[in-house]
């Protein structure tokens, strides 16, 4: 009796039984608009704002990418700090921004963080600790990554430690890679002028030319705690040239791993010659999980809404 009452009112309320595929069904947001996504990456490497409000607020909180480039693994989640990276208590990222380019990224995928100044209120920050201009070899590097390097004790320790303060300054004291000095921009150290700061480190790229274009330049941040998939600042997953395949395996890890949060890949084409721009584009056929609103074949710098 019971039974024939539900089918009775089901059929008065207009029911239906649909089956929904998983993905339809647990997916937080019904249409995620990836194109916007890749709307706004494009803006934030054309803002070239040398700080974000002040001497304390360097311009990584507001503008540029921070992009971490990895490797896929089945022995952890990529969004996780690495064995290495927890070693040294220092996770290492490039940051993109038109007058910090550079050719191509150690790998060809990995995933973009939100500006901490524009991150959902749900994420937690991570801590920015120093930048250097070029890669730096920062696993054998002393403070977190930021510090010396043992056999160059003098030339690879911090810059202010040496009195290095601008851009020219440290192209002056350049030799090698691992001898550069970093620029330290810890919060509430460097005499409160971590935005000066950060800002000559990206300046000392554009005096070197071709050197950094060649390149990449290498900022360390403080670790974070694993699997903690659902609050981590994951924005995006990217790829270039042949990575789509493993960024659309951690698209999907993601997905399982947080219970259904999607993060749009996004192809990034990185500038041919010294003095171009990257382009970030998004491709609803490239995405392996979600529902998205369908985008053209590339006719421009990003993917457009239909």
């Amino acid at each position: 009796m019971r039974l024939f009452m539900v089918v009775f009112l089901c059929v008065l309320a207009g029911c239906s039984a649909r089956y929904k595929a998983p993905d339809e069904f647990n997916i937080q947001q019904a249409t995620i608009d990836g194109a916007a996504t890749a709307t706004k990456l494009q803006a934030l490497y054309n803002d070239t704002r040398i700080d974000c409000g002040g001497p304390r607020r360097p311009a990584f909180l507001c503008s540029g990418i921070m992009g971490r480039a990895t490797v896929k693994s089945t022995a952890y989640h990529v969004w996780n700090p690495s064995p290495a990276s927890v070693s040294r208590g220092g996770v290492s990222w490039s940051w993109l921004r038109r007058d910090s380019t550079f050719r191509t990224f150690l790998y060809n995928n990995g995933y973009f963080t939100y500006p901490i100044f524009d991150s959902p209120s749900d994420k937690i920050d991570i801590d920015v600790f120093c930048v250097f201009p070029l890669n730096a070899g920062t696993n054998g590097r002393t403070e977190n990554g930021c510090g010396n390097v043992p056999s160059q004790p003098l030339t690879s320790r911090p810059c202010h430690l040496s009195g290095i303060t601008t851009a020219q300054q440290w192209v002056n004291n350049y030799r090698t890679n691992n001898a550069q000095c970093g620029f330290n921009v810890r919060e509430g150290t460097s005499g409160d002028h971590s935005a000066s700061a950060y800002i000559e480190g990206i300046r000392a790229m554009a005096l070197l030319g071709a050197t950094s274009f060649q390149g990449w330049n290498e900022i360390v941040s403080g670790i974070w705690p694993q699997n903690i998939h659902r609050t981590v600042p994951l924005w995006a997953f990217f790829y270039t040239g042949s990575g789509l395949s493993d960024a659309q395996y951690n698209q999907r890890d993601f997905y399982n791993a947080s219970g259904g949060i999607v993060a749009p890949i996004i192809r990034v084409t990185m500038p041919a010659t010294q003095g171009g721009s990257a382009s970030f584009q998004f491709f609803s056929g490239e995405q392996v999980v979600g529902r998205w609103q369908p985008t053209e074949p590339a006719k421009a710098d990003y993917a457009k809404v239909l």
